[in-house]
Parts: C-alpha cells; structure tokens; sequence
C-alpha cells in the first residue's frame, strides 16, 4: 500500500504543473519515437545480415525476400538495390532484377560501373552472348571481383539460345574455379539431360541437392527426372519437399499429383487436384492435368469443361487436343473428336520434326539451318518466346543468315510491328 502510495505521487508530481506536465508529454512521444527508430534499425539490420548470409548461400529467394524487407525500411538504398538486382537476377528472374535496376539508376545521379555490369550480364542472359564476350574475357583475365557472375551469366546466356556447344565451354570454366556453385552445377546437369546424358545428370542433380537442400530448382529438377525414370515413389519425395520449400508453386504440385496419380493413389491426389484448379485456374497445364483426372473418374462433362479452358489459353497444346478428342469421343461427340485428334496429329508431326533440328544443330552446331528449322515450328505453333530464342540463335552465328531475317520479317509482320519487320526484310535481301 505504501509502495502504491509513493508511486501515484511520483506520477502526480510529473504532471503537477502545466510546464512539468508538457515536459513530461515530449519525454513520452521522444523515448516512443527513439524506441520505434531503434526498432527498425534492429530489424533492418537483422534482415541485411541474413540476406547477406542467403547471397553467400546461394539462397536467392531468401536473399530477396530479406532485401526486401531492408528496402521497406530504407527505400532507395543504392547498395541494397544493387544486391537485390544480383538476387533477382541470379536466380532467373531478370524482369524483377530489371525493374530494380531501374529504380538504383534513379537514385544515383550519375552511371556507375557497378550498373553497367549488372546490365550487361542481363542482356547476356536474355541471350545476347556476342557482343560482350571480348570484354568479359577482359574482365575473367584479371580476375574480376564478379568474375563468378560473368561466368554464371555466360553459360545460361548460351542456354537461352540454345549455344550447348558453348554453354558447356562455360559451365566448365565456371566449375573450374567454382565448383561448389549451385548454379552450374544445375547447368550441367540440364546440359547433360538435353544431351541424353540422363545417368551423369541424374549424378549431378543428386548431389547438387545434398549439397544445397534448399535449392527448389534443383529439387524439382532431380523430381522431373525421377518421374521421367518412372521411379515414382522416390519423385513423390522429391516433389513434396519442394513444395515445402515453396507452397504456392505450381510445378512441384502438379509433379506431385502426376506421380500419385501414375501409381493409382488417386485418394491422396484427390484433394491436390482440387488445389490446382483452384489456385491455378488460368494455367492450361493446371487444367489439363485437372480435366485429366476427371476423365479418370469417369466424368466426362466436368472434363470437357477443363479442357476447353485449357484450350483456350493454349490453343497448340496437343496433349490439350488429344484429352478432348477422348473426352468428346465418350459424349458422343464424334466429329468433334475426330477433328481435335487430328489436329493433335498434325502438332505431333511439327514435334517430331523439331525435335529432328534439334539433333541436327548438336550435330552441326555450326550451322544455323537447324536453328532456323526449330524457330519457324515453334512460331507456327505458337511458341513464340522459344521461337526468337530460336532465331536469335540462328542469327548469333550468323548474323547475316537471309532466311533467319526473312523468318522475323514475316513474324514481326504478322505482329503489326512494321518497323522490326522492315529491318529484317532489309537484311533478308
């Protein structure tokens, strides 16, 4: 009692007077505002730590999501912004690591070295290898601080177009002096699969995800591969574990509900599907796979109704084409049937004749003939980004290939962009 009766008086004489009792307000909102200032300098500085931890990790999502949070704390932070376009950048996400780009200019009121390289290692991993070449070898003969992220950059470059013959060349040289680096190591283990090299990249992937148990891309490629293999039970493992790392993916759920469903466990597939259509609902594979399952279950109509959505956001997709010319078989739709399997027929042609080019471009790969050949198969069916990346292919070794330019003269005028279209007509003379 006497304790409560020395503390309301202490209060009390705080507030006695109007001047202590205005003193007293200011104290309150300064230890308030000094309180929340140190506050969010703990947290920005926790969150620099651990994104500069997740950068040295290779752990890009983490990395980012902590910059992120740095950046709402510190909006423009040149150097935050910086590391977050190398974040973005290097885990493939090159329009977010653009954008990022965009805004550290702003901020910096004149250009930097820094920037220029960050844009030039974009422009090589969008594909445009060539040019920058000389000065990178330049930058690899002194031993650049970023002499990882070139070589990085380099290799994935090749792979946008398709340069498998150079790609390994820097994967290589990428290796040689980084061996632990995840992203090669992905690199050469997909360079391996596309080369039908599927024991070395079963290796590869393997240990990349002992390695780096973190790494979703990784994961979900030795699943992919596992599922291809037909060893399901171990791709179940493997899907599910990347959708621990990442829950609102879609490829490790619709991996996952593949293999449930390849070795008849369609209970636990069941409710997975329901998820997919829910939280994918504009994704034709999402739908596909949905429409798929209902023709399992012997309900026709439901299926029909996914797969025409399905078709709808991918008109060219044969497996689309070939699900619906069953679906409508069962309804007694017969015309219709026949006329979506063979036009399933005439995309399984234009398949097995790329997949014709792409041998012939390992072989030669030299020439830009097979690269032309996959380009316009892929613009015809409405691939289109990996029909340019085709082209742009064709066009990085032989710059003045006629066909190639007449190729683009004829897409970009089919686009309406009569300004692209004239230049390659121009150059297709």
């Amino acid at each position: 009692m006497t304790l409560t009766f020395h503390l309301r008086g202490w209060l009390f004489a705080l507030v006695r007077t109007p001047g202590r009792a205005v003193l007293t307000l200011l104290m309150v909102v300064l230890l308030i505002v000094t309180g929340g200032y140190g506050w969010r300098e703990y947290r920005f500085r926790q969150a620099r730590s651990a994104a500069r931890l997740a950068l040295s990790e290779y752990d890009f999502p983490t990395a980012l999501a902590q910059l992120d949070t740095c950046l709402r704390l510190r909006p423009g932070d040149p150097e935050l912004l910086l590391l977050a376009v190398q974040a973005a950048r290097r885990e493939g996400l090159l329009n977010r690591a653009e954008e990022y780009l965009n805004v550290y200019r702003e901020q910096m009121e004149t250009p930097t070295p820094a920037a220029a390289l960050q844009s030039s290692l974009l422009q090589v991993q969008r594909g445009k290898v060539k040019e920058f070449v000389p000065t990178f070898l330049d930058f690899l003969e002194v031993r650049h601080p970023d002499s990882e992220q070139i070589l990085e950059a380099l290799a994935q470059g090749c792979i946008s177009v398709y340069r498998l013959d150079e790609a390994t060349f820097w994967i290589k040289q990428l290796l040689d002096r980084f061996p632990k680096n995840p992203i090669g190591r992905l690199l050469s283990a997909q360079t391996n699969e596309t080369l039908r090299r599927r024991e070395q990249a079963f290796n590869i992937a393997r240990q990349l995800v002992d390695d780096f148990p973190r790494n979703e891309r990784a994961r979900l490629f030795l699943a992919d591969l596992l599922f291809r293999t037909h060893r399901y039970d171990e791709a179940i493992e493997q899907y599910q574990a990347a959708l621990r790392l990442k829950p609102k993916d879609f490829a490790p759920l619709l991996g996952l509900i593949r293999s449930l469903v390849t070795l008849d466990r369609l209970a636990e597939a069941e409710s997975l599907v329901e998820k997919l259509e829910r939280e994918h609902s504009d994704n034709s594979e999402a739908l596909l796979e949905c429409g798929r399952f209902a023709l399992r279950q012997k309900r026709p109509e439901e299926a029909e109704r996914l797969l025409q959505r399905a078709l709808e956001l991918n008109p060219n997709d044969h497996e689309i084409h070939l699900e619906l010319a069953v679906c409508l078989g069962l309804l007694n739709r017969t015309e219709q049937a026949r006329q979506h399997q063979e036009r399933f027929k005439q995309i399984q042609a234009d398949m097995q004749e790329l997949e014709k080019a792409f041998q012939a471009m390992v072989k030669s790969p030299s020439d830009p003939t097979p690269r032309l050949q996959a380009g316009r198969i892929c613009l015809r069916n409405g691939q289109i980004q990996e029909g340019l990346r085709w082209l742009a292919g064709a066009l990085e070794l032989a710059p003045n290939h006629k066909p190639t330019h007449q190729a683009l003269a004829e897409y970009y005028e089919s686009q309406g962009n009569t300004t692209q279209a004239e230049y390659h007509r121009a150059r297709s003379r």
